[in-house]
């Protein structure tokens, strides 16, 4: 009589072998590695976004203002009335800025990826670790019929005077798809 001489399936090998384990390790890793960085971008995200709503109360507070500051008894002289004969020195940018951050709620607020004082600039350049989170204002300059371009805008310098009302825009870094957010 002839015997069988086929062996049953699987009867000769190891149930967990060591290409089983490499492929186990790997995959330990991969998933480690989906934490860690799935909560550093969270963590950029959240930055990114408690500087968005610092930018948008800003804007906010600005527009609430566009009212009261053309009255002769505004309360912030620094940032000046806009009458176009207001008496020298003409107000600039720089000491509105400073009474801006004195007062509620700007005094509290800090720059979300530093912990330090929200930093306004006058550009926004990527790369720039310094500038993560700065606020960029820009001014819009109205153009005379028949240009180009109805607007043109650049940066709301330091020296810049605030005798008259001005147009400001912020820098949106979201429009540009960079892969990080540096300035707001």
């Amino acid at each position: 009589m002839s015997t069988s001489t086929n062996p049953v399936a699987g009867s000769g090998s190891r149930f967990f072998t060591v290409t089983d384990a490499f492929f186990v390790l790997f995959l330990l890793v991969i998933f480690a590695a989906v934490i860690v960085l799935g909560s550093m971008n969270y963590s950029l995200a959240a930055k990114t976004e408690i500087a968005k709503r610092q930018a948008e109360a800003l804007l906010t507070w600005f527009g609430d203002q566009a009212g009261p500051r053309g009255g002769a008894d505004y309360e912030l002289k620094a940032c000046g009335p806009s009458l176009a004969d207001a008496e020298p020195p003409l107000p600039v940018w720089s000491a509105c800025r400073a009474a801006i951050l004195a007062q509620p709620p700007f005094n509290t607020m800090q720059n979300s990826f530093n912990g330090g004082p929200l930093v306004f600039a006058e550009q926004c350049v990527p790369g720039e670790d310094h500038l993560r989170g700065a606020l960029v204002l820009e001014k819009v300059v109205t153009l005379p019929e028949g240009s180009a371009n109805p607007t043109a805008t650049s940066a709301l310098t330091d020296t810049d005077q605030l005798a008259r009302k001005l147009t400001i825009a912020t820098h949106n870094p979201f429009s540009l798809m960079k892969p990080r957010s540096e300035c707001v």
